[in-house]
């Protein structure tokens, strides 16, 4: 059964909307973190335009996002025209309302990295909570605020230490200066896509407000300029070289990418047997490695978040659930943001992301050969076939994976005997542990397939491609999107 934060919603569909958006405001509020009390004690802009009731930009800035927060359109109209007359202080100079705007905007960057949040999540957060071409172009500058914010840390801070993970999510999201330093960025971006600097203010604020609205989250990966607390916490989270991980992990990866393309059955069992294999093998090496290195707190449990968007994201998050919950991990979802918080041991946690990325590949490969889906009566039920075979899916999946994950315990006992049992007892203990600390108040989430036929679909599904070594298991062919 997945695990979600908060409590179980029930109530009628606009109720539920009607409080998640609550709650994330209210969120909001807490993981401010103090860094936007600058808006409600700015200096006073001089210079001509100034004249505003003796308000500066950044007070306008910030009458701007809570109006938007508000839902207050007039009043944020209202504060994007005052905001848009400060103009440059003298011809050809930046335009001192879009500099506000942006400062903004790099400042509160900055803010989300203490408070949890990654590179690629905010800028996948933006994209996600606004539409169309606002969310494209919010997107963007987002990104570009990550990068400036990346830079300005890197000239303040000497021997500035970045994770390489950190490093690869900033190129992810093609964090990268593209504009000239001799004038305003914002203002560079506008005239670069064809925008006023009111269209420009407007999609920087949509930008703003929804990077405001974003809640604390757990810390899982240091950020550039973390405490030495922080860093020195989570490093103890990794119980293996990082030689040896990824040496395992690439050719896990090349033969899951393979079993992925293949068009022949056969060898797509092939590739994924031997992949698991592989990560059994690595999941039990990991174990015993950190056992003997003994005490010392080196050893421990940390997590990592896996995004789930709709279409049928309830039935992603289970699919993440039964694969986290068959390698010894502990998954919580917290929908309204559309994250799978999976808390495990390092190795642990490299197999759950992976399996999770293949098998969600598969699937929507499955369900695009399985076309549209109608009844006796001609009307369509694509939609509700298609979650409820995903939801079947991910609950055979996660049954044969413990099966396998079973055999391979058992054989590996056999071979290192009984020392290990007592080691996965003790992981599975710290990682509960973990998971209760992180999240104390979390409810159990009911899953709902009520469609006979994608039930049974997705159960057959779930039987046709290899789960591992063994008696030829057999996981599920595709399930998807």
């Amino acid at each position: 059964m997945l695990w979600g934060m908060g409590a179980n919603n029930k109530a009628r569909r606009l109720e539920k909307k009607r409080r998640q958006e609550r709650a994330r405001h209210a969120r909001s509020e807490r993981a401010s973190d103090g860094r936007d009390r600058h808006w409600s004690d700015p200096s006073t802009d001089g210079g001509p335009g100034a004249a505003h009731d003796g308000a500066s930009s950044a007070q306008l800035v910030h009458e701007a996002v809570m109006t938007l927060r508000r839902g207050d359109h007039e009043g944020f109209a209202r504060a994007l025209t005052r905001l848009d007359e400060f103009g440059p202080a003298r011809p050809g100079g930046p335009h001192r309302g879009l500099e506000a705007v942006d400062a903004a905007l790099v400042d509160r960057v900055s803010s989300l990295w203490p408070a949890g949040w990654q590179p690629v999540e905010v800028e996948r957060h933006v994209r996600r909570e606004l539409r169309g071409e606002i969310a494209r172009d919010a997107g963007a500058i987002v990104v570009d605020a990550i990068t400036a914010e990346h830079a300005a840390r890197q000239r303040s801070t000497q021997r500035l230490i970045v994770d390489a993970r950190w490093t690869a999510q900033l190129e992810r999201i093609g964090a990268k200066q593209w504009w000239s330093d001799s004038a305003g960025r914002l203002e560079q971006w506008g005239l670069r896509a064809g925008m006023s600097s009111t269209a420009a203010l407007h999609v920087a604020f949509e930008a703003l407000h929804q990077l405001s609205a974003m809640p604390r989250q757990p810390i899982w990966l240091p950020y550039p300029g973390a405490p030495s607390e922080v860093i020195a916490r989570l490093a103890s989270t990794s119980a293996v070289p990082d030689t040896i991980d990824r040496k395992i992990l690439d050719l896990v990866r090349a033969l899951l990418a393979k079993a992925e393309s293949t068009t022949f059955p056969d060898e797509a069992d092939s590739f994924t047997a031997k992949a698991q294999q592989l990560m059994a093998r690595h999941a039990i090496d990991t174990a015993l490695l950190g056992a003997q290195r003994g005490g010392g707190g080196r050893d421990v449990p940390g997590g990592r978040r896996i995004p789930v968007d709709d279409p049928y994201a309830n039935a992603k998050a289970t699919l993440v659930h039964c694969v986290a919950q068959a390698n010894r991990s502990h998954a919580i979802l917290d929908k309204p943001l559309g994250l799978v918080t999976v808390m495990g041991f390092e190795g642990d946690l490299d197999i759950v992301e992976l399996l999770v990325a293949s098998l969600l590949v598969q699937a929507t490969a499955a369900m695009t050969a399985a076309g549209r889906w109608v009844d006796r009566s001609g009307m369509s039920r694509t939609r509700s076939f298609r979650q409820s075979f995903l939801m079947a899916y991910a609950i055979r999946v996660g049954e044969r994976l413990r099966e396998a994950n079973a055999d391979t315990v058992a054989e590996a006992t056999a071979a290192h005997g009984d020392a290990l049992l007592p080691v996965l007892v003790g992981r599975s203990q710290a990682v509960k542990q973990l998971a209760e600390e992180v999240f104390p108040e979390t409810k159990r989430m009911g899953s709902t397939a009520y469609n006979a036929d994608g039930w049974t679909a997705g159960r057959l599904a779930a039987e046709r491609a290899s789960l591992g070594p063994g008696e030829g298991r057999r996981l599920a062919g595709r399930s998807g999107e």
